[in-house]
């Protein structure tokens, strides 16, 4: 008869990033377009997964799946493009960011 496997791996990762986003304000006449501002910042973030796989048959796993994310940034420059080719800088507050996943799915090996 066969036996269910299991298996459960866990993982901690620290990042530490350049944050840059840019963007366009379609509805502000004031900036400029494609790109209206800019931010800039040095940030960090943590990544924590875990995996449960579960043999099921001789060729079937089942695996349910687990991520969550946090990423932050310190102060930094908060850049907007005037539309008659000016700057204006001003100081960006910092940027938050935070994501998390489950999933099941289902692998078979040939």
């Amino acid at each position: 008869p066969q036996h269910l496997t299991m298996s459960f791996g866990l993982s901690l990762e620290l990042h530490y990033a350049d944050y840059y986003g840019e963007g366009n304000w379609n509805l502000r006449s004031d900036l400029a377009h494609p790109t209206s501002f800019e931010h800039e910042a040095n940030g960090y973030g943590i990544s924590i997964a875990a995996e449960w796989l579960i043999t099921m048959a001789e060729h079937w796993d089942l695996i349910f799946n687990a991520n969550y994310q946090n990423w932050s940034t310190d102060s930094g420059t908060d850049r907007k493009f005037l539309v008659d080719g000016g700057t204006s800088t001003i100081r960006l507050n910092g940027v938050d960011w935070d994501s998390s996943s489950f999933m099941v799915g289902a692998a078979y090996h040939f």
